[in-house]
């Protein structure tokens, strides 16, 4: 395992989830509006992108997913960084959540656990997301832990941290919202929640 070298990388990746341990954890940053509130405007997303999973939509919500600079994946060092970039007015978002998703394909079992809850959750059974809220309801996200468990393996403790970080780059005028910075970190053990253990 290598260190971070606290870079993140310098090509936008327009992937609607981002890897934070290899392909059995990944990230994407939704924000969600009231349906047919808008209309995308499509002229940044380079060609070949595929358009279809930056969006989703139905009778109940309209859910854009952001691009990001993506430098997260810790399966092979101890921290690394993903910086969700908005691309969209969000005059009218309702709320963002952070989006986790576990591969159905992998046989690792992944359990998260916060300090102040009760109980640790996990990804149901068939499902592979569990949606945590961003800075919608509080003011902060409280960081939140995972236990990831591969057959024949060690198991893999880590913390993720997230935080918006204004955006000095953009126009306010245009209703973009703030960079997010998710930081996902290993840690040992004795630093996380009891009933994660």
């Amino acid at each position: 395992m290598t260190q971070a070298s606290g870079s993140v990388s310098s090509t936008l990746s327009w992937n609607k989830f981002h890897p934070i341990f290899g392909k059995t954890l990944k990230v994407a940053f939704e924000t969600s509006f009231p349906p047919h509130s808008m209309e995308l405007d499509f002229s940044e997303v380079p060609e070949g992108v595929d358009r279809s999973q930056l969006l989703f939509a139905n009778g109940f919500a309209m859910k854009v997913y952001h691009p990001a600079f993506a430098d997260g994946d810790v399966s092979e060092k101890d921290q690394g960084i993903t910086m969700f970039i908005p691309w969209v007015d969000e005059e009218t978002a309702q709320y963002h959540r952070l989006v986790f998703r576990r591969d159905p394909k992998s046989t690792a079992r992944v359990v998260f656990a916060r300090f102040g809850e009760k109980e640790p959750f996990m990804f149901e059974l068939g499902r592979s997301y569990i949606n945590l809220d961003f800075e919608s309801k509080t003011d902060s996200f409280v960081p939140v832990y995972a236990r990831i468990d591969m057959p024949g393996k060690p198991l893999v403790y880590l913390v993720i941290y997230a935080k918006s970080v204004a955006n000095k780059e953009v126009d306010r005028e245009a209703h973009l919202a703030d960079t997010v910075v998710v930081l996902a970190k290993r840690v040992g053990e004795a630093e996380v929640p009891d009933h994660l253990r």
